[in-house]
């Protein structure tokens, strides 16, 4: 006989309000784990991703900076070098920069 699908698997967003519920409890003996430990994992690939992408961003616009001599063709990337504010990976980049990070 087939296992009923999880709530995981059937509303996420129910499964994460029911997860962070749990968690305030600090119910943690009626935790699904093995998604709760997938998700947790997930944000953390998807947040390296992210930092990843910035800063690749940020260096192929500061290379056009370098090589393109008229300024009305840099204004996007010249925006794009001047970092938004508030810019979301400013906490502990060089933190973040560590030989783990690359591997």
């Amino acid at each position: 006989m087939l296992n009923p699908p999880s709530l995981y698997e059937t509303d996420i967003l129910l499964w994460v309000e029911d997860t962070v519920t749990k968690l305030r409890a600090r119910d943690f003996e009626h935790l699904d784990w093995e998604n709760l430990i997938e998700e947790v994992e997930a944000w953390g690939i998807s947040q390296r991703k992210g930092l990843l992408s910035c800063l690749m961003r940020l260096l192929e616009h500061l290379r056009k900076r370098l090589y393109v001599p008229s300024e009305s063709d840099c204004k996007g990337w010249e925006r794009t070098i001047r970092l938004p504010e508030p810019w979301p990976y400013a906490k502990d980049v060089a933190a973040r920069l560590t030989v783990k990070f690359w591997q």
